[in-house]
């Protein structure tokens, strides 16, 4: 009987996050944080093409706090930008803007979580003297309010809700463009942070609550599923290492390896990890996953122990791997990655595997079109581009 309860419940659930919205086209654009971090680096530039001038600047500059400032269309706006206490660097900032009176760094953080005291870092590297200066952090879905409280409280820095902040600056910049392409543009974007990180994404969530209360059986069913999910995520490890194992087998690319404090690729935490030793003294080739249950994953070459200034000590195999590979995800590579690029960018005959759902049915294809091939055959294009 709950089985049967289980199967109907998945169906209405199914049905219910169809209906979640018309298709946006800045879904196409923002697929990533990088891609976000672009968009609104765009928005920021007074010299963007938009038109709008320093208009967008200026109303974000209010928002954060910063004003009194004259001839803000002379902010110079920067992506990826390194920044550093003396000659120590304290990581990249995802956009950073600078002017003679003012510098706002700006961490944008629609899916991962912080680096080890990430903030604090980046407040060590505002200027000093009289020009106004504020590190801010944009923050996804899903962080609580205590948890907001505490990160702004023991880091100093500013936090703003991409879905609620964000996204009705967004929309007030689209109110003030002129009729026509940018205005409709714009108002794309602000649905489309609501719809990632605000209020529809909350009543998408809200129909599917309503469904799996409906009846008793409903209910009960979907306690069942949800005690299962941790099973069936370390199931799912299990099954796609074996796969992966099975095209490793009496081949010289590799050997599956784990190490300590690895958590399963399909794990409600984030951060699981699968690796595979390819003779690389300190150095693995893993699959992992940023965010939960098997999202936001990549393939990348990675220490096993954090290696400051990887990139001048490592700098001919990072040339090597660029000029065999493409360049890397970042141009600039830090703290432990030698090269590593998104998982979409090797679905098969062209398809991209965006959601959950399909990202979990291509890891569990057993053919040469499945995940784990695809990544057994990118690890051997990567010891090769390396001589091993």
């Amino acid at each position: 009987m709950r089985e049967i309860a289980a199967q109907a419940l998945l169906h209405r659930v199914t049905n219910s996050r169809m209906r979640v919205s018309e298709f946006n086209p800045v879904s196409l654009l923002v697929r990533r944080e990088l891609d976000l971090s672009r968009l609104l680096g765009w928005l920021l530039d007074p010299m963007g093409d938009h038109r709008l001038g320093a208009s967008p600047l200026d109303r974000f500059l209010a928002l954060v706090g910063i004003d009194g400032v004259e001839a803000t269309d002379r902010c110079r706006v920067g992506l990826e930008v390194p920044r550093r206490v003396g000659r120590r660097l304290a990581g990249r900032i995802d956009v950073e803007l600078s002017h003679y009176e003012f510098e706002v760094l700006i961490e944008n953080k629609p899916f991962a979580a912080f680096g080890d005291r990430q903030l604090e870092r980046y407040m060590q590297t505002l200027p000093a003297g009289d020009r106004q200066g504020r590190v801010v952090a944009l923050l996804g879905a899903g962080w609580s309010d205590e948890v907001v409280c505490s990160l702004k409280r023991r880091s100093g820095a500013m936090t703003l809700r991409l879905g609620l902040e964000v996204r009705d600056w967004v929309v007030a910049c689209a109110d003030a463009a002129p009729p026509g392409r940018i205005r409709d543009f714009l108002t794309a974007f602000g649905e489309d942070l609501d719809e990632r990180h605000g209020g529809m994404g909350a009543a998408v969530t809200a129909r599917i609550v309503e469904d799996v209360m409906a009846t008793p059986d409903d209910i009960a069913a979907a306690i069942s599923i949800i005690q299962a999910r941790d099973a069936i995520g370390e199931r799912m490890t299990r099954d796609f290492a074996a796969r992966v194992a099975r095209r490793l087998k009496g081949s010289k690319i590799g050997a599956l390896r784990a190490q300590k404090g690895d958590r399963s690729l399909f794990c409600s935490n984030k951060e699981g990890v699968l690796r595979i030793d390819i003779g690389l003294e300190g150095f693995d080739v893993e699959l992992k996953a940023d965010g939960t249950n098997f999202t936001s994953a990549y393939i990348g070459v990675t220490a096993r122990r954090r290696i400051p200034q990887i990139a001048k000590l490592h700098a001919d195999k990072i040339t090597r791997l660029a000029a065999a590979l493409g360049s890397s995800s970042e141009t600039d590579l830090h703290a432990f990655y030698l090269w590593w690029r998104w998982l979409d960018e090797f679905g098969s005959a062209g398809a991209v595997h965006e959601d959950g759902p399909a990202m979990w049915a291509w890891a569990a294809d057993d053919t040469d079109d499945g995940l784990a091939a695809v990544f057994v055959a990118k690890v051997a294009e990567i010891k090769a581009a390396l001589g091993l």
